[in-house]
């Protein structure tokens, strides 16, 4: 996850015209939530065997979500999100998984 705030926060150093909403950047700061909530949550749902495992899965997605959304990482994908093109966001919120997240940049 701190690879990925990495490449994000580099992405935001690039600034240029048309600026994306605090709405859509809010959706943008969400998607990272999720990408890495299902990436968490898929590593432990393929190791789980029983309905046990997979609850205990899902009580921690719920923490993974949370600690993301309380990080500082979080709050600089906010303010950071309003200084990237607009087609940067959209990737972003395209990305499915976080290899394509990282690789959208201003064309």
């Amino acid at each position: 996850m701190r690879t990925l705030f990495i490449i994000v926060s580099s992405v935001f150093v690039l600034a240029c015209d048309g600026k994306p909403s605090a709405e859509k950047c809010a959706k943008v700061a969400e998607h990272v939530v999720s990408l890495s909530t299902k990436s968490a949550v898929g590593d432990a749902a393929a190791k789980s065997g029983s309905a046990r495992e997979l609850l205990a899965t899902a009580d921690a997605a719920k923490t993974v979500a949370e600690d993301a959304r309380n990080s500082k990482q979080y709050k600089a994908i906010l303010e950071g999100c309003q200084q990237v093109p607009e087609s940067v966001a959209d990737c972003m919120l395209a990305a499915k998984d976080h290899a394509e997240f990282g690789n959208c940049r201003p064309k």
